[in-house]
């Protein structure tokens, strides 16, 4: 019975990873107990395959909402921009400020938002 041990084992790691996956297995569950375990393992497949898209759906989300404000924002530019009648050539060294300078335009942390340094001597 020792001898056969590995290749239940090798059986049963094949048999797992079919639960997760599309492939196929000819082992069946035959009691209640196997049965059991199959739904169990087909539950923690099911969890884990719905957090991993969840959490990529939520990504996706945040990285749209993102983009979104910032088109909004240059739109906005834009806009404003042809409304005042600026001219072409201060437009362009407009935009490409605004494009290559990202960081100086983002507000910077002040030291009063962060309780830790208060603390330092």
């Amino acid at each position: 019975i020792h001898e056969d041990l590995p290749n239940r084992y090798a059986t049963s790691f094949h048999w797992a990873l079919t639960q997760f996956t599309p492939a196929s297995m000819e082992v069946h569950p035959i009691t209640t107990r196997e049965r059991i375990f199959t739904v169990a393992v087909d539950l923690c497949g099911l969890l884990a395959f719905s957090t991993f898209v969840s959490t990529i759906t939520t990504r996706m989300t945040q990285l749209r909402s993102f983009n979104k404000t910032k088109k909004t924002q240059i739109r906005a530019l834009r806009n404003y921009i042809y409304q005042h009648c600026i001219s072409l050539e201060l437009s362009f060294r407009i935009m490409h400020f605004v494009r290559s300078n990202k960081a100086l335009l983002k507000p910077r942390t002040s030291t009063s938002g962060i309780e830790l340094l208060r603390d330092l001597p």
